[in-house]
């Protein structure tokens, strides 16, 4: 089956809750009734109206969060998205994060290239599609954000494109590290069909 698209990939770290914005690749740290809030508001599209709603029929004391104070809340959440100066992660504890945000995966070793300053020593190796699919099934249960697939020359490896379906399958936000010399008008034109993917040129 298939993962529903998240606007707002969400998990518990500590006594925090990271709010990862797929399209936009933001980092948020918020507390569980911000979080709560951003996920009925970005991935089930509620109204601000039904939102309060459901945290007062959640809400096991006496704090009842008024429709402002909500509206108040995501206007801030989306005036910091909109920053365009804003950016990074917010600091979070290093004790707190159990789980990294991204992880970096050496899916081949192959490259077309051979410059100076790289510091790879083997170029035939070839990680198989097997073993990529059990990683990225173990890192999407742990809820990790983004992926960032790196070589040798990624483009190399012989089952690329079920590499990325697969990672699109699982909402990751995937990052290509490639040196582009084996880009073509088809290969860009089947990338482009990929959602929340960037080339990272070397």
């Amino acid at each position: 089956p298939s993962v529903s698209m998240e606007l707002a990939k969400i998990r518990k770290e500590g006594s925090n809750y990271l709010v990862y914005f797929v399209e936009l690749r933001r980092l948020l740290a918020l507390n569980r009734t911000g979080a709560e809030i951003v996920d009925y508001f970005f991935n089930k599209n509620y109204s601000p109206d039904k939102i309060t709603s459901l945290l007062k029929s959640e809400s096991k004391d006496l704090l009842v969060i008024p429709k402002k104070v909500v509206e108040k809340f995501l206007k801030e959440v989306k005036k910091e998205l909109k920053d365009s100066r804003a950016g990074g992660y917010p600091v979070i504890p290093q004790k707190e994060t159990g789980v990294p945000v991204s992880v970096e995966l050496q899916i081949n070793t192959n490259c077309n290239l051979r410059c100076k300053h790289c510091f790879q020593e083997e170029y035939h190796k070839i990680m198989p599609f097997e073993k990529i699919r059990e990683i990225l099934t173990i890192l999407h249960k742990a809820k990790v954000f983004e992926i960032k697939l790196v070589g040798g020359e990624t483009f190399l490896h012989p089952r690329i494109f079920d590499v990325l379906h697969l990672c699109q399958k699982y909402n990751f936000v995937i990052d290509v590290i490639t040196n582009g010399t084996l880009l073509n008008d088809d290969l860009v034109e089947k990338l482009a069909k990929i959602d929340n993917l960037a080339l990272l040129f070397s």
